[in-house]
């Protein structure tokens, strides 16, 4: 199911594009996110001149820049290790990736001097006044980035995914504790962590799959009330693109439910044709489960699915040589 509400809306998405700031942009942009490539425009960041520019993009515009983001301007050192996306201007915790599979990926190859700046400072030198989402994954130093954006946050950004580690796997980096404390006084409300486990080499056969919860990606979202805060001095024709595009961005994710609290607080903006528009998208969305007919033995055949789940389902890091290993590891 599309995003976008067209054709109603065509000519909106066609004014206000929906602007995504990707930083650690190397690994290109999320599967999720190109359904919503037609109408995007993608700004993205990576200091790492070894990294690709990922699969072409489809959508309005694209901007890579190689600029290093952090909480300030200066200088830092980035250490480049043998596999690219795990490249950090932190430097890797031997004590921690030693105990897990492949713990060479993570060997520094080379040392370099990289110019950083704020990523509001960014946005502004380039001319990029609205944003409707940011991505970080920048191995460890997400909430420096984040921090050096916090003008941008408050003023416009609806939604935020960035990497969170529950582990060291750089030397004195901060956790996802510290990146939710920062984030909540901006408005924005976790929705969702996708987490990834690590199994120690040493005992890959023993025990159940799941390993030790090393990372994930957090998913937030800004309250209603915060996002009338970021619209109140607009007219109304920005901010109704704005309201739509964060309805998109909740289709994008699944959260219909929070669309309709979104829709119903700023029913305001939108004529009676748009506003049924609306309704029929988030009323397409009606749950498989909620069409289903009871029937005996379901709950056990619930179960079984669950488990069967639980085999194959891919956030899980098995942590031994030769297998194949997902996400940025």
């Amino acid at each position: 199911m599309s995003i976008f509400i067209e054709p109603d809306f065509t000519s909106s998405y066609e004014a206000y594009p929906l602007v995504l700031v990707d930083v650690g942009a190397s690994g290109g942009l999320k599967r999720n996110w190109m359904e919503a490539s037609r109408h995007l425009r993608l700004v993205g960041f990576d200091a790492d001149e070894r990294a690709p520019e990922g699969e072409t993009h489809q959508g309005r515009s694209k901007v890579l820049l190689r600029v290093g983001l952090y909480k300030e301007k200066g200088s830092l050192t980035l250490y480049q290790t043998r596999k690219q996306r795990n490249s950090s201007i932190l430097r890797p915790n031997p004590a921690l990736v030693s105990r897990f599979a492949l713990p060479e990926r993570f060997d520094i190859v080379e040392t370099k001097t990289i110019h950083v700046d704020t990523l509001d400072n960014q946005l502004r030198e380039h001319g990029i006044t609205d944003v409707d989402f940011i991505k970080v994954d920048t191995q460890g130093s997400e909430l420096f980035i984040l921090q050096g954006g916090a003008e941008v946050l408050r003023s416009s950004v609806f939604g935020v995914e960035v990497e969170v580690e529950f582990a060291e796997l750089y030397e004195d980096q901060p956790f996802f504790a510290d990146v939710d404390r920062f984030l909540r006084p901006f408005g924005f409300q976790l929705f969702d962590l996708k987490p990834t486990y690590w199994k120690r080499a040493a005992g890959h056969r023993w025990g159940k799959r799941k390993g030790q919860l090393i990372c994930g990606d957090a998913l937030y979202l800004k309250d209603p009330s915060s996002l009338r805060a970021n619209i109140e001095g607009m007219t109304d024709e920005p901010r109704g693109a704005k309201v739509l595009k964060a309805l998109s961005i909740c289709f994008l994710y699944g959260y219909f439910d929070f669309a309709l609290e979104i829709f119903e607080q700023e029913r305001h903006l939108f004529d009676e044709n748009q506003a049924a528009a609306i309704l029929g998208k988030i009323r397409s969305s009606r749950s498989l489960s909620s069409r289903t007919p009871m029937f005996r033995g379901r709950q056990r055949l619930a179960n079984l699915l669950s488990k069967l789940w639980e085999i194959v389902e891919p956030t899980y890091e098995y942590g031994m040589t030769g297998q194949r290993h997902l996400g940025n590891l």
